[in-house]
This record gives structure tokens, C-alpha cells and sequence, in this order.
């Protein structure tokens, strides 16, 4: 988890101008993270005013499709 959150900041530094879910989108994307991890990540990293709550768990399935 800590080099997930490592890149989530490499990330967010590099791209100020994103909102934190898109950052998330391209910490996990092509990554090995377990369903766990990137669940539990999402809801420390991804600012809850980024996404409707109605949708998380839409949200969460593409991310773990992103593999």
C-alpha cells in the first residue's frame, strides 16, 4: 500500500489540474493491486466530492477491470 500511495502523490504533484479520482484512475491502472488495496485506497485517496456515492461501486468494478 505504501508504494500505491507513493505514486497517487508522484501523480497528484505532477498533475495538480486532476481531480483525485482521475489520479487514482492512473495510480491503479495496469497495476498488480488486489481488490483489497485498491478499495481500501480509494476510500483514503479519492475525495468523496469527486464521484456520486450512488455510483462507487460502478466506480470500484471498472477499477478492478483496470488490471
Amino acid at each position: 500500500m505504501k508504494q500505491l500511495e507513493r505514486r497517487f502523490n508522484i501523480i497528484t504533484r505532477d498533475n495538480p489540474n486532476l481531480s483525485s479520482m482521475v489520479c487514482f484512475f492512473r495510480t491503479v491502472g495496469g497495476s498488480f493491486y488486489s481488490r483489497k488495496v485498491i478499495r481500501d485506497s480509494f476510500n483514503q485517496f479519492v475525495d468523496k466530492d469527486d464521484y456520486r456515492q450512488d455510483e462507487k461501486d460502478e466506480i470500484l468494478s471498472y477499477l478492478f477491470g483496470l488490471k
